[in-house]
């Protein structure tokens, strides 16, 4: 993860050219003003991460704006390309990886190595070897895509003890695996 550091952007900002010529707080480079357009979803919750993100941003002289959509453009948004920048939840597992970046995604994401490890991770048992693939799939996105993770993503679940069929990291998740589980008497 990278470290939340405003003065170290400031350096590498200003080392790449981008500076506050004109004192307006919005860094240039080129005569361009650092300045792109973030598209959320409506009613996720997202519009609220937006602005925390916009405020950070500001604070080291980049301005985005916010566009706020109807839910279902999103994956048309997406699909498409038509974005600056996008805010969306990307949900972590095999599963999610499998539907979200495997060999049929909707994003045209296309990468052998990382389908061969999305491959593997479905069957998979051992929890160390997983944890390997994942480093190394982590490794690929971060080189491949251009995608900032804000926020880590995490449900926390509470369920009796007598509720049976539930492991991580494939099943920890009871509402999406409620026909799995079981009530033990």
């Amino acid at each position: 993860p990278l470290p939340y550091d405003p003065a170290q952007a400031r350096k590498l900002l200003d080392a790449a050219g981008w500076a506050d010529r004109d004192g307006d707080g919005v860094r240039e480079k080129d005569g361009r003003p650092f300045r792109f357009t973030a598209t959320v979803r409506q009613g996720s919750g997202m519009p609220e991460l937006a602005v925390y993100v916009q405020e950070f941003l500001r604070r080291v002289g980049i301005m985005m704006e916010v566009e706020v959509i109807e839910p279902a453009l999103t994956w048309e948004r997406l699909s498409s390309g038509d974005f600056e920048a996008l805010f969306m939840v990307v949900q972590s597992g095999v599963f999610a990886q499998l539907r979200d970046f495997g060999r049929d995604n909707t994003i045209g994401y296309d990468n052998e190595a990382a389908f061969e490890i999305i491959d593997r991770l479905q069957t998979e048992a051992d929890p160390d070897e997983q944890d390997r693939l994942y480093r190394r799939l982590t490794d690929i996105y971060r080189s491949d895509m251009q995608v900032t993770r804000l926020i880590p993503w995490s449900n926390e679940w509470f369920v009796h003890r007598r509720v049976r069929g539930m492991s991580t990291p494939f099943r920890a998740e009871p509402d999406t695996y409620m026909e799995e589980l079981w009530v033990e008497e």
